[in-house]
């Protein structure tokens, strides 16, 4: 199996763990993205290259990062542009938490 081949299945794979983890179907998925069903197994599959468009619709669809779905990395700039005020505030209070334990420990 070649590197495209690894490539593929590993997208079929973050595509099929975020369509169960929201409890869509492929047939819901299909419907709601405006693509077949075939197009949506063959995908999870890693049977075959999505078209930019089509990745696009089934991550907009999912709600999910089009990067962490291309390479399965989550790109943090596009996670903290997503939160509200209230998830920021949130955010914040725990890395001041963090780094007042971290600054703790250095003094002991």
């Amino acid at each position: 199996m070649g590197t495209k081949d690894n490539f593929l299945v590993e997208m079929g794979k973050r595509l099929l763990y975020q369509r169960q983890k929201i409890g869509l179907t492929q047939e819901k998925l299909a419907e709601l993205s405006g693509l077949s069903v075939k197009t949506i197994i063959s995908a999870e599959k890693g049977q075959k290259a999505l078209r930019p468009e089509n990745i696009v619709r089934i991550c907009q669809t999912l709600n999910m990062d089009i990067s962490y779905f291309m390479t399965g990395e989550i790109s943090n700039s596009n996670m903290l542009s997503s939160l509200n005020h209230r998830e920021r505030v949130a955010l914040n209070q725990i890395a001041e938490a963090f780094l007042s334990v971290c600054e703790n420990k250095e003094e002991s």
